[in-house]
């Protein structure tokens, strides 16, 4: 029973033949119920009379016990009749009856509570296991993202070293040695030379200005012999 139902309806305990909540309190009771007498199926020893008898009878059950609750109950209230002393023998039967079909609505109200309760909670889990699933699949786009960048940088890294190496490999063929240790503060060329203007003066590769130079030792053996031997030919 809601908290909104009347305690003092007793129709709420009547129930019907086709009620669940008769079928449970008639097995509390001891009251055989309508589904007990369920679909009569015939036995052997059964006729079309026995048949009829056993539908009569438990439709006579039915009703007897329907009207022993309506006289009882048309002198009482159900607190009235739970309250009372001295209870006649109908009186008790029909609070023992009404107790247990109230406590069987009860019962199969919690069960439907219960029932809506477990949908709610089932409803919220698969939401939370949607979201679980699709943050995953966000992390694993970010990091395949990411994976992405290092392999194209990785390459691009490669890629410089490549023509770098290339780069060393032609200047030592063409004849050139490779400092141990070159940096832009070191310069190409024994001493501070200008070099060739263009037009308007300016030099071609520094507006003018003239650029220190380092000590030649880039050149390799070759080189430097044949400028020495050339400069004693002049002399």
């Amino acid at each position: 029973m809601s908290d909104r139902d009347d305690p003092n309806d007793i129709s709420l305990f009547y129930g019907h033949d086709d009620d669940n909540t008769q079928q449970d309190a008639d097995v509390d009771t001891g009251e055989p119920s309508s589904s007990s007498h369920g679909p009569l199926l015939p036995r052997p020893s059964d006729s079309e009379e026995d048949l009829n008898h056993r539908a009569l009878a438990a439709s006579s059950r039915n009703q007897s016990t329907a009207d022993k609750i309506n006289r009882v109950m048309s002198r009482y209230t159900w607190e009235e009749l739970a309250g009372k002393e001295n209870k006649t023998d109908e009186e008790k039967d029909v609070r023992r009856i009404l107790s247990n079909r109230r406590a069987a609505l009860n019962s199969r109200n919690n069960k439907k509570k219960n029932q809506n309760s477990l949908v709610t909670i089932n409803d919220d889990l698969a939401s939370q296991l949607f979201e679980s699933h699709k943050t995953i699949d966000e992390l694993t786009n970010a990091r395949d993202e990411k994976d992405q960048q290092a392999l194209t940088r990785d390459q691009y890294i490669l890629s410089l070293e490549t023509r770098l190496t290339a780069m060393e490999n032609l200047f030592i063929e063409t004849g050139g040695v490779l400092p141990s240790s070159f940096s832009q503060q070191q310069s190409w060329f024994p001493s501070e030379v200008a070099l060739p203007e263009g037009e308007g003066g300016d030099n071609l590769w520094t507006d003018g200005q003239h650029v220190q130079f380092g000590d030649g030792s880039f050149l390799g053996p070759d080189m430097t012999q044949q400028d020495s031997t050339q400069m004693d030919h002049e002399q």
